[in-house]
């Protein structure tokens, strides 16, 4: 924060005041975020690309991925909302979109098991939308019924420089910074503005869910011409008597391989789970912490997140325009 508002560009220098604290007075913090023990995302597929990558010598040449987050907030909400302060400048980036930069740089960090000696640099361009995008963006019979049809909302005070994003787009290449030569291509979006489970024109005390947010996760990663893995991780709304009565999670893992080339391997498999909750992960990182063996998400370990984070939030501020940075 900077003067009431929320200032990306000191991201980074605050993280490492905050490392060097820590490592002064020798204490053990951990950071809480879903993409380190996720049952799926950790254990299964990005363990198992690592090993791949190994196997064949092949770095990540391509990483798609896309957060739709199901949130549908009210114009009145982003006025008066505290938990997530679009007010003061926090958008989709830093509403839970950090679990995901989180998840992204550790697909890229893949590739100095390939590269090890290798410095990069990675540029992105950006697009995104605001609260006062969202009058156009939301069809009228629906918006009405909330007695959200704000048609004049963007041109009072409260106006798209003052508050955070809702949705943002992404798209970077990772290249080696001394010869220019790009390794890795891809995008990032982080979207609110996305199919929700919200019925309520007010919200109900004491209610968690209170925009009706229901979450859905796609990425691909791809190494070269070998091989690539797709992951769908998204909620399933069940429902009861009249309304939605709880959320289920359901994932699905397939991969495409030349299996011409590669012997003993599948041109394609698929694996499914149910029973999925984020809360898992949270739950396994602060046991392991509690236990003093936690190793995976350690805070000096989020310094490059929080890098991306910082600069991800600084190009939303030129759409359209590339920001290049030394990454790792």
């Amino acid at each position: 924060m900077q003067n009431g508002r929320f200032n990306p560009t000191l991201i980074e220098s605050t993280m490492h005041y905050l490392v060097q604290e820590t490592e002064r007075r020798s204490a053990k913090h951990s950071v809480m975020t879903l993409s380190r023990y996720h049952k799926i995302y950790n254990d299964i597929v990005l363990k198992s690309l690592g090993q791949k990558m190994i196997e064949l010598g092949a770095p990540l040449t391509s990483f798609h991925f896309r957060h739709a987050g199901g949130v549908w907030n009210l114009h009145r909400e982003y006025e008066t909302r505290e938990d997530h302060p679009y007010k003061n400048g926090y958008g989709m980036i830093m509403h839970g979109g950090y679990h995901y930069i989180d998840l992204a740089v550790q697909f890229l960090r893949l590739n100095k098991l390939i590269f090890p000696d290798t410095i990069f640099s990675l540029t992105m361009s950006s697009y995104v939308a605001y609260p006062a995008d969202q009058n156009d963006r939301i069809p009228k019979k629906f918006s009405k019924n909330f007695d959200d049809n704000c048609p004049d909302w963007a041109t009072l005070e409260s106006n798209s420089d003052k508050y955070g994003e809702t949705d943002v787009v992404t798209s970077f290449c990772l290249k080696n910074k001394d010869t220019g030569k790009v390794l890795t291509v891809g995008t990032i979006s982080l979207e609110q503005t996305t199919p929700s489970i919200r019925t309520w024109k007010d919200i109900p005390p004491g209610m968690y869910n209170k925009n009706g947010r229901i979450s859905s996760i796609e990425f691909e990663a791809q190494l070269s011409t070998l091989h690539s893995v797709n992951v769908q991780c998204f909620d399933v709304p069940i429902r009861g008597n009249k309304e939605v009565d709880r959320l289920d999670a359901f994932a699905r893992v397939s991969t495409r391989t030349n299996a011409s080339l590669l012997q003993g391997e599948e041109f394609n498999t698929e694996e499914t789970h149910n029973g999925l909750f984020h809360s898992d992960s949270n739950r396994q990182l602060m046991s392991m912490w509690l236990k003093g063996e936690e190793h995976r998400s350690q805070l000096a370990d989020h310094i490059l997140t929080m890098r991306m984070v910082q600069y991800l939030a600084t190009s939303i501020k030129n759409p359209g325009h590339p920001i290049t940075f030394d990454f790792f």
